[in-house]
């Protein structure tokens, strides 16, 4: 997988655009839990029926 087009960067994480899905790379400094944690939030948000992406997966 070749990520080219940075979407945004945060504190803990960069953002990139890879085909039609956004991929979010964590830092190395960020945890594990840290990485679960947000996918958590990220997919409840959507089950709401709130407009942000599909999380697919949590890959280590």
């Amino acid at each position: 997988m070749e990520l080219h087009k940075l979407i945004a960067e945060g504190n803990t994480a960069k953002l990139y655009q890879w085909e039609d899905k956004a991929v979010k790379l964590f830092h190395k400094d960020a945890s594990e839990g840290e990485a679960h944690y947000e996918a958590a939030k990220q997919e409840y948000a959507y089950n709401c029926g709130l407009a942000v992406p599909k999380v697919y997966d949590v890959t280590l």
